[in-house]
C-alpha cells in the first residue's frame, strides 16, 4: 500500500491524471479488501474510483461485493450496485458470483444457485467454489458441494475464503 499511496500522491499533482488515479485507486482498493482485510478503506477507494468511472460494471460490482462484508445496514446499497452491474454486464462471471452471493446472504439460496453455477462454469476458482459449495450445502446437496470444494482445493489448497468456508461449516475432509 505504501507504494500505491506514494504513486497516488505523485500522480494527483499531474494534469489530466484521472485515468491513472482511477487505476491506482482500484488497485489500492483490491489490496485493502483482499490482502489487508480493511473493507472500509477499500469501499472508500472504490467510491472514488466510481466517481471517475461512473459506468464501470466491474467497479460497481467490486464496491457492492466489498460492502457485503460490512454491517447489514450497507447491504441494500451493495445489492443495488451489484444488480446495476449485472444490468450492464450479465455475462460477467465475477458479477454473477457477487449477485448469487448477495442473494445467499439475504437468505435465498435457491435464487443464488443459478448465478453461482454460471460463475463457476466460467471461472472455477476457489472463491466462487466456496460460494457455490456453501449454497449447495445449504440446499442439502452435500455431495455436490464436496465435489466442488475438492476440485477447488486441488487447484488452490491454501485459499483463505475456501478454507474459512470449510472451517465455518465444519467440513474437515471434503
Amino acid at each position: 500500500v505504501t507504494e500505491l499511496n506514494a504513486l497516488y500522491n505523485q500522480v494527483s499533482k499531474q494534469k489530466d491524471a484521472d485515468e491513472k488515479l482511477a487505476d491506482i485507486l482500484y488497485q489500492r482498493a483490491l489490496v485493502y479488501a483482499d490482502k489487508l482485510r480493511q473493507p472500509e478503506r477499500a469501499v472508500a477507494d472504490l467510491r472514488r474510483y466510481l466517481k471517475l468511472n461512473p459506468n464501470s460494471a466491474g467497479g460497481m460490482n467490486d464496491l457492492g461485493y466489498t460492502m457485503l462484508s460490512l454491517p447489514k445496514s450497507e447491504w441494500p446499497e451493495a445489492m443495488r450496485l451489484i444488480e446495476e452491474a449485472y444490468q450492464l454486464d450479465s455475462q460477467s462471471a465475477p458479477i454473477n458470483d457477487s449477485l448469487g452471493w448477495a442473494y445467499f446472504l439475504k437468505g435465498d439460496a435457491e435464487a443464488a444457485l443459478p448465478y453461482l453455477q454460471f460463475a463457476y462454469d466460467q471461472i472455477p476458482d476457489a472463491e466462487v467454489a466456496a460460494h457455490l459449495g456453501e449454497v449447495l450445502w445449504t440446499l442439502g446437496r452435500q455431495e455436490e458441494a464436496r465435489q466442488v470444494w475438492r476440485t477447488a482445493l486441488q487447484q488452490q489448497p491454501q485459499h483463505r475464503v475456501l478454507r474459512d468456508t470449510l472451517r465455518r461449516l465444519g467440513v474437515t475432509n471434503p
